[in-house]
């Protein structure tokens, strides 16, 4: 590993303070856009992702996941009109998601999942959804230069993920403990996003959802 601090896969930044946890993982955090990211020497192989992955066992049947599913689909019901173009990215193995959208709201939702649904989405959409899935990225400044792409103006972009909050509770936060998460976000980093991504943010809860706007 090099002793070179890495840049910030998100906002390119240089200015990055090195956190070190007990079970030997490599955090940065960055300075500019308060985004922590795993150094990318300990980023899991594609066969130990996909492993993972396959551990979920989602479905329709799956109350509990539905009523997950549904945090994020509920407060992006005030965005989401009828005839909307809309997208799953990262639906995983399987895409409950659009099945939800379809089933109890009439809305048809395309999916894309870089292992189960590699297919090249046919954009632009009216509304995407990403649920579950800004944490795998390794490098989100790129999805998010692939997504914003995708989308068209006004369309709508829907993201849940876990932020951090505070440096003293990194070392015991469950949600870092996933081996596939690599990347995680403060509400600060929704302010960069929406900087320098042209969004502005419609709902959250400050926590896990947000339903941005692109402008």
């Amino acid at each position: 590993m090099t002793n070179k601090p890495p840049t910030c896969p998100l906002c390119i930044g240089t200015r990055v303070e090195q956190i070190r946890t007990q079970d030997q993982r490599v955090y940065y955090l960055c300075q500019k856009c308060a985004l922590i990211h795993l150094v990318s020497s300990q980023h899991p192989k594609p066969e130990d992702e996909l492993a993972r992955y396959l551990e979920h066992h989602n479905s329709l049947k799956n109350q509990g996941y539905v009523n997950f599913l549904m945090e994020a689909i509920n407060p992006s019901l005030t965005y989401l009109q009828p005839g909307m173009k809309a997208l799953d990215f990262g639906c995983g193995p399987t895409p409950v998601l659009s099945q939800i959208l379809k089933r109890d709201f009439g809305t048809d939702c395309e999916n894309y999942d870089p292992f189960f649904y590699p297919d090249q989405p046919s954009d632009p959409y009216d509304f995407i959804f990403s649920t579950e899935a800004f944490e795998h990225f390794f490098i989100p400044g790129d999805m998010l230069d692939k997504i914003s792409g995708m989308l068209n103006k006004g369309g709508y972009l829907c993201i849940m993920t876990h932020l951090w909050n505070a440096l003293e509770n990194f070392e015991r936060w469950w949600y870092r403990r996933d081996p596939t998460h690599v990347c995680f976000y403060h509400q600060h980093t929704l302010g960069y996003i929406c900087e320098k991504w042209m969004f502005d943010v419609r709902y959250q809860d400050h926590k896990r959802v947000f339903v941005l706007q692109k402008l």
